[in-house]
This record gives C-alpha cells, structure tokens and sequence, in this order.
C-alpha cells in the first residue's frame, strides 16, 4: 500500500485502509483557523467538514459508536470523535451531522463546561469557549 497523507482531506488514498477496521476519525475544532493560529492542524472548515461527511456517507459508511448497539447493515463503519467539546463543533458539525443521520462522541475536559480553553492561552493561542451543560447530551450510564 503506498503511503498515507498526514491528515484526512479526502477518501480515496484512505479507501483501503477504512475497509480494514473500524477507522476513527478525531476533530479538534470546526471552524477556519484564526490567523496566527499556532497549530493549524487542530482546525477545520465547516465546508470541508461537510464534504468529508457527504463522501463517507455517498461512501456507505456507517457513523458508529464503540459499545453501542449497531442499526447498520453494512460493514462500512466509522468512529467520530471531537476533542474538548469547542462550541464550534456543537454550532457548525452537530448540525450537520444530524442532518445526515451520523452519530459522534465529544471528549469534554472535565470542569470546563460553559468555560474557555485557557490553555490554549497559556500556551500562547487564543482562549476558545467550550460547550455549556445545556449543549451537552448525556447518554445513560451502562455496566461494563
């Protein structure tokens, strides 16, 4: 197999890889990076956020969840994650998402909701605002 691309801009040089396992796709931030953005790489477009999950989906690829029961038919399945719980995922990928029946898991930082990301700012990066409780969709606890 030749090579992977550093990151996911497109499915084709993936294809192969995806029908292997059960790929996991991680997101930081859906929104264009501010300029002076020190890892640019945490930041993604909401428009190519969007195309990205329209060819997964034209794809057949099936949005699942680790755990959970499965509603598919199809062995093309996909794990998304968004790191941090950055209220631009919630206000740009959660509607789209929703809008293509895909289902995610947002890895929030404890004691942070309705707060910012002041490490960012410490680090020397611009301080974003993470999601608040009333974003937030708890799902049942489970017995593992």
């Amino acid at each position: 197999m030749p090579p992977l691309p550093d990151y996911y801009s497109e499915l084709s040089p993936f294809a192969e890889h995806f029908d292997q396992g059960l790929p996991s796709l991680c997101y930081h931030k859906i929104e264009k990076a501010p300029q002076g953005a020190r890892i640019k790489g945490l930041y993604l477009s909401a428009n190519l956020f969007a195309q990205q999950i329209s060819e997964l989906k034209r794809a057949g690829f099936h949005f699942v969840l680790p755990g959970l029961p499965e509603r598919s038919r199809t062995n093309r399945k996909i794990f998304i994650t968004f790191d941090d719980g950055f209220v631009s995922n919630w206000k740009s990928a959660m509607p789209l998402m929703k809008a293509h029946g895909c289902r995610a898991i947002n890895f929030l930082v404890a004691d942070r909701l309705g707060k910012s990301s002041d490490w960012e700012s410490a680090e020397g990066g611009e301080a974003r605002p993470l999601m608040e409780d009333s974003q937030v969709r708890p799902r049942p606890k489970r017995k593992l």
